[in-house]
């Protein structure tokens, strides 16, 4: 999967992570800033952005993960959320970090 290089702590949680397969990872900074696999992009292009990447993929399966700080308030995460299932995405997963590595 490809990700932005931005820096971000993420939460903790004690799940399996999920085998590869097609993906679109979003990515959330502490700070606000969000990014579409390795694009840093404009918080208002997000919709966009994520609607042409899931009309690329072609696949039903497609994934999108969120990958958002520790740090990033709780009401930010969820506007995220709720922009990538109004865009059409299926399936959704938040990246969480398992005992010292990161998952998805």
């Amino acid at each position: 999967i490809a990700a932005s290089k931005m820096e971000i702590d993420l939460p903790e949680a004690k799940t399996r992570s999920i085998e590869d397969e097609v993906r679109v990872s979003v990515t959330v900074g502490s700070d606000g800033r969000v990014a579409v696999d390795e694009d840093e992009i404009d918080r208002r292009s997000l919709a966009r952005v994520l609607r042409q990447r899931i009309d690329d993929a072609k696949s039903d399966n497609l994934l999108v993960v969120v990958r958002a700080d520790a740090g990033t308030s709780y009401d930010v995460v969820h506007e995220i959320l709720g922009e990538v299932r109004l865009v059409g995405a299926k399936r959704i997963a938040i990246a969480t970090r398992q005992r010292g590595k990161v998952d998805l």
